[in-house]
């Protein structure tokens, strides 16, 4: 449906010289019509329900005629017998089109603003990626990625549990692949380097009950490993931590029987930011669910995230590189366990 006052109304309300209106805009002039000189403040319509309704057209030249631009017959059919000013909302007629047209050189410019940014700050994770042989992102920037200090840090295991990645663990792959790359010793030289700052540790840990009651079997991993009457048994050995991650007696753990994430239903967030922790160090296992999960789910939560690469594995390995230069390097700032602890240090 036409509407001559839209481009009058954007004409006027917007001060602008018709000279410089784009060609085209002024979409429905008909011979007669007011010149934009000549427009009143009259330009406006009014919407009831989805119909649009309108009054008598005042200005010059417009007597007989709605704003509409119909016939006062025709406005009566569109606007099924809705009067103006019973529950109508007067508000400027725009035009999307030319709205549009005029956005495109914003949305050019903000495009623009982002890639700076991009450039920018890609300086952040330059040396975090480094080691990483073969990974998609390349960065040429030679400024080092900046690394927290202690304070404000906590360290959060991922089920660095006996029955998921220790002598009690179902899946072989998963022990073979952190065996390959030494990430339970990486794990264990993180978490005591925690203890000597006073860096809090946090053990994200998984635990069922025999009947596997609060634990939804709705995926295929867990519905595979419940298969298995011993996993994951609350009260035996399969739920204890490794005994590479030394003396845990001062470190504080966060249970929870379902999902695969350490932070959706569970007491983690609360025990972080009891704790003061805007910082979380992420370490576990794997990259391809339970590490991921936690750091999405501690970027979601507020928290800046810092990965240790050497103390995360996926299976297969190489694809938990991957998993490294072209996602968690995305929402976390990738380090190694010396670099860190170095900088603590230093």
């Amino acid at each position: 449906m036409p509407h001559r006052s839209l481009d009058i109304w954007l004409l006027r309300e917007h001060q602008l010289d018709p000279e410089l209106v784009p060609a085209g805009v002024l979409l429905d002039a008909r011979p007669g019509d007011p010149s934009p000189s000549d427009v009143g403040p009259w330009a406006t319509r009014a919407t009831h329900d989805a119909d649009l309704v309108s009054c008598d057209d005042e200005r010059p030249g417009m007597a007989g005629r709605h704003r509409s631009g119909l016939p006062p017959s025709e406005f009566e059919r569109h606007t099924v017998g809705a009067e103006f000013g019973q529950g109508a909302i007067e508000e400027p007629f725009v035009d999307l089109g030319w709205v549009d047209r005029r956005n495109d050189s914003g949305v050019g410019e903000q495009r623009g603003a982002v890639a700076r940014g991009r450039r920018e700050h890609q300086w952040q994770h330059r040396s975090s990626l480094a080691h990483l042989r073969g990974g998609a992102h390349r960065y040429d920037d030679p400024v080092a990625a900046a690394l927290p200090y202690p304070n404000g840090c906590a360290v959060v295991t991922m089920e660095l549990q006996r029955g998921v990645v220790g002598d009690l663990a179902p899946m072989p792959a998963l022990v073979d692949a952190a065996a390959q790359r030494g990430t339970l010793g990486a794990c264990g030289a993180m978490v005591r380097g925690a203890r000597a700052h006073d860096v809090p540790v946090v053990h994200a840990r998984v635990r069922w009950a025999a009947d596997r009651r609060g634990t939804p079997l709705v995926t295929p991993l867990i519905s595979a490993l419940a298969r298995r009457p011993d996993q994951m048994l609350e009260g035996t050995a399969a739920v204890d931590l490794i005994d590479e991650l030394g003396e845990v007696g001062t470190d504080l753990s966060s249970w929870r029987r379902h999902g695969l994430t350490p932070f959706t239903g569970t007491d983690l967030d609360q025990i972080l930011r009891s704790l003061g922790a805007h910082t979380v160090i992420a370490i576990g296992v794997s990259l391809n669910v339970g590490v991921l999960g936690l750091c999405l789910s501690a970027t979601d939560l507020g928290y800046r995230v810092v990965v240790p690469t050497d103390a995360v594995v996926g299976v297969p390995a190489d694809y938990g590189d991957t998993m490294l230069a072209n996602s968690i390097a995305t929402m976390a700032t990738l380090t190694t366990v010396d670099e860190l602890l170095g900088h603590w240090a230093g």
